[in-house]
């Protein structure tokens, strides 16, 4: 209203104003006084004396906890917090525990306006995935323990952040001094060099890891290890860290140079006594000779041996004749043969044994057996068909012992050397059937006994290998080779032979079978470490992949009843309830429900004094 006009009208005038951005801020300031509403994580107000001003609505589940509502006092746990960071002027954050989860509360005080906010977050999950997190570093820890020298990991160049208490304290240093290289300085000085060159190469290359090498321990005792790792990666191909086992290879090392010494002994004894030994594996063809074998054969160590390149060897005349016993060894009959070879171009006797080997099913891997060079002890007998009767017969065979038997009279003749070999005087004694089964080792007595008499019936020479009795006690081998003479109506007449002390070479090959033994042994041994070592690092790479703790759990006991053949794997905790159970949680080899069956139990009583509880009660395996 500007008034009256001149001619009596009042007088009006109007202004526009431009309130946009006005409007704008309004509705920015409405939009912002929802925000702490509509947040979903808990936010409240508290008055300097504790009474709470405001709560949105994510605050009720910490509300009803605290059986407290807005323009009440909040609880004295509570009130504490708010009055410390109320007078330090300063931020505070704690963990707040309820029945529906876990809350970090910062408190953030606002001393000017005499109040102070209340930011809450729900953390319950992350540390769900923390506990988890740690309960899966126990149990790899736990399994990396259990080997000797345990589990090591390194930083992405090369950094050493984690060595297993096993090593540490074998070696005596520190978690730092490892840290700083200091497993260089008590590696052996041969080694040092090497392995630290190897390991920085390893890194750059971003390679596998997987050498030998020797530590001083505190014992002043130099320990073989053996070192495997592999680089363990991101999402995105990175190194994140890396990561293996020590293996104590100690006792092996050992075992590798005892085996080592008796290899060498072996090879000098089958030179000694022109015996050597072979191995046919016959799912895959390969034939492994011993050095004399070799030598026995003529042919080149470097040579690759088969079934086949054996029967080149064989004189023409008797090949058929051992591929026949070799089949019929096959189907369950001896081998015990003897038969020509072309070594280097001359004719060699040689005498074959086999042992066959079978696997836990009953199927054929191979055979095992020794060879023998006869050829100077088959001119022997070549030359005793030669020579007159008895008297030829003696002057060939000096210090052999020689026996004459008339068959029709039962008469038996030995020379001077029988007596001996037999354990009997030659001026007291009587040489007769009767002595000689006196002195036989009564599990040999029925065999040496049916040999002579097939020999006769079927006209062949008699080879046959007996034990006698010393009075002593002492056991000697005898091996007897005999012919026999007939006459014009193919009755036997007489038998003429020789009698050769063969214990020495008896005892060789029990040598050489003991010895295969205790080889196989060790291949098992080094099997088991290998597969041990694969289930860690399939382990390793499960974690990487784990989305949660029980997968991962369930993972490694599958893992560890693969790679490890272990029939039945389970992983189970220790409850803290009254009856003190063990809740299993992951397992591989059992059928479902079957853990629960067993109503396991750590406690001391009748449930829980099995395996599990006691190793959980005494923390011992």
């Amino acid at each position: 209203y500007l008034g009256i006009s001149n001619n009596g009208y009042p007088k009006f005038g109007s202004a526009v104003f431009d309130i946009t951005e006005n409007e704008l801020a309004q509705k920015e300031i409405r939009s912002l006084a929802k925000f702490p509403g509509e947040n979903p994580n808990p936010v409240m107000r508290l008055s300097g004396d504790g009474i709470l001003l405001y709560a949105n609505e994510a605050s009720n589940t910490l509300l009803e906890v605290w059986k407290t509502a807005v323009n009440e006092r909040v609880p004295d746990n509570i009130r504490a917090f708010a009055d410390r960071a109320f007078h330090d002027d300063s931020r505070c954050t704690v963990e707040i525990a309820t029945g529906w989860g876990t809350f970090s509360l910062e408190f953030v005080p606002v001393v000017r306006e005499g109040y102070i906010n209340l930011y809450g977050r729900d953390i319950t999950e992350q540390r769900r995935m923390e506990e988890a997190l740690r309960q899966s570093e126990r149990l790899y820890r736990g399994i990396g323990e259990t080997i000797d020298y345990g589990v090591w990991v390194c930083a992405p160049d090369g950094r050493n952040i984690y060595a297993s208490e096993s090593f540490l304290k074998m070696v005596g240093i520190t978690q730092q001094q490892c840290s700083d290289f200091g497993w260089g300085d008590v590696l052996h000085p041969e080694d040092s060099e090497r392995t630290i060159a190897a390991w920085k190469e390893c890194v750059r290359t971003e390679g596998k890891w997987d050498i030998e090498h020797r530590f001083r321990g505190v014992d002043g005792v130099w320990h073989s290890v053996l070192a495997r790792g592999v680089p363990v990666r991101d999402e995105q191909g990175r190194i994140t860290y890396w990561a293996g086992i020590n293996l104590d290879i100690s006792r092996l090392k050992e075992t590798e140079e005892a085996l080592t010494q008796i290899r060498k002994d072996l090879d000098h004894a089958q030179e000694v006594g022109q015996i050597g030994s072979w191995r046919l594996d016959v799912r895959r063809n390969i034939l492994t000779w011993s050095d004399e074998n070799h030598r026995i054969f003529g042919v080149p160590k470097d040579m690759q041996m088969t079934y086949e390149t054996f029967l080149d060897t064989i004189h023409p005349e008797d090949r058929a004749y051992v591929d026949e016993q070799w089949k019929s060894a096959l189907s369950g009959m001896p081998y015990d043969i003897q038969h020509r070879i072309i070594a280097d171009g001359m004719v060699k006797w040689v005498r074959e044994k086999a042992y066959l080997e079978f696997d836990d099913q009953g199927g054929l891997l191979g055979g095992f057996g020794t060879t023998q060079d006869i050829t100077e002890r088959k001119k022997a007998e070549e030359a005793i068909t030669e020579l007159n009767e008895r008297l030829d017969l003696a002057q060939e065979s000096s210090g052999l012992g020689v026996w004459d038997w008339n068959v029709a009279t039962g008469h038996l003749d030995w020379n001077r050397k029988m007596f001996d070999l037999m354990g009997l005087d030659a001026d007291n004694d009587k040489s007769s059937f009767a002595a000689w089964r006196q002195v036989l080792h009564p599990d040999d007595l029925e065999q040496a006994e049916r040999r002579i008499y097939e020999a006769l019936d079927r006209r062949h020479t008699l080879q046959n290998d007996y034990r006698i009795l010393l009075p002593d006690g002492e056991v000697r081998w005898i091996n007897a080779l005999g012919k026999g003479f007939f006459d014009d109506a193919g009755k036997p007449v007489r038998m003429l032979g020789i009698c050769i002390d063969i214990t020495e070479r008896k005892t060789i090959e029990a040598k050489l079978i003991a010895s295969n033994t205790e080889l196989k042994l060790h291949e098992d041994e080094l099997m088991r470490l290998n597969r041990t070592l694969k289930a860690l690092s399939d382990s390793s790479q499960a974690m990487m992949r784990a989305k949660d703790e029980r997968s991962y759990l369930e993972d490694v006991c599958r893992i560890v009843v693969e790679d490890c053949g272990h029939a039945m794997v389970w992983v189970g905790y220790a409850e803290q309830d009254e009856a003190r159970t063990v809740k299993p949680v992951a397992h591989a080899g059992f059928e479902e429900g079957y853990l629960e069956t067993l109503r396991l139990s750590w406690a001391d009583n009748e449930y829980g004094r099995g395996p599990t509880g006691t190793a959980i009660r005494t923390g011992s395996p």
